[in-house]
C-alpha cells in the first residue's frame, strides 16, 4: 500500500491556519506559500523530466542524444545533469528568499489602527500611524494604541516603549519615546532611574 502526500495541499493547510491565527502576517504567509509551491512544482517537474530521460537512456532507445562519458555508464551523464539542475533550482529559490527577507523588516499598514491617520512615503512604505497591537522591531516592543514612525528604508524611527528595555547598556523607561538612527542603531530614550 502506497501513501502519496500532496505537498501543495499541506502547504495550503498550514498557510490557512497561520492566517487565521496571525492575520497581520498575511502578506508574509502568502509570499512564503507561493515560494514553497513554486519550488515543489519546479523540483517535481525536473525530477519527472530526468526520470523519463534516464529511463530512455538506460533502455538504449534512439532518443539518447547525449553520449555517455568515455568508460562511464550511460546513466551517469543523466544523474550529473539531474543533480546540477536541482542545484540551480534550489539555489535560485534561496536567493529569492534572501531578497524577500531583506524587505521583510519593513512594516505595512496592517499594523495600524484602521481609520487612523496613516502616512506613507512616495515609495509606498509606511511612514507613521497609530499602532493597533504591540509591535516588535530592533529588539524593542512598541506599545499598542500609540504613535509609531519609520524611515523610508522601513526601519523603526521612533515609538513608545511598551516595557522597560536595556539597549546599548542604557536602561529605558517604559511608556516613553525611543528613537533610532536610519541605520537601525539606538539613538535615545528616556532613562530609567
Amino acid at each position: 500500500m502506497s501513501i502519496y502526500i500532496n505537498l501543495s495541499a499541506i502547504a495550503a493547510l498550514i498557510a490557512g491556519i497561520l492566517i487565521l491565527i496571525i492575520p497581520r502576517l498575511l502578506n508574509y504567509i502568502v509570499a512564503i506559500y507561493l515560494i514553497v509551491i513554486d519550488i515543489v512544482g519546479l523540483i517535481h517537474r525536473e525530477l519527472l523530466i530526468y526520470r523519463i530521460f534516464c529511463r530512455t537512456i538506460s533502455s538504449g532507445t534512439k532518443l539518447d542524444v547525449r553520449s555517455a562519458p568515455a568508460g562511464g555508464a550511460p546513466g551517469m551523464a543523466c544523474i550529473k545533469d539531474a543533480s546540477m539542475s536541482m542545484f540551480k533550482v534550489i539555489s535560485g529559490a534561496l536567493v529569492l528568499m534572501i531578497f524577500g527577507m531583506l524587505q521583510a523588516n519593513a512594516a505595512d499598514q496592517s499594523i495600524c489602527i484602521s481609520g487612523s491617520n496613516v502616512v506613507l512615503y512616495p515609495n509606498g512604505s509606511l511612514q507613521s500611524c497609530v499602532l493597533n497591537d504591540s509591535f516588535r522591531s530592533n529588539g524593542t516592543e512598541c506599545k499598542q494604541q500609540s504613535p509609531i514612525s519609520f524611515y523610508d528604508n522601513g526601519l523603526l524611527e521612533t515609538c513608545v516603549l511598551a516595557e522597560s528595555a536595556t539597549i546599548d547598556r542604557q536602561k529605558c523607561k517604559p511608556l516613553r519615546p525611543i528613537r533610532f538612527y536610519p541605520s537601525g542603531e539606538f539613538q535615545s530614550c528616556v532613562k530609567e532611574e
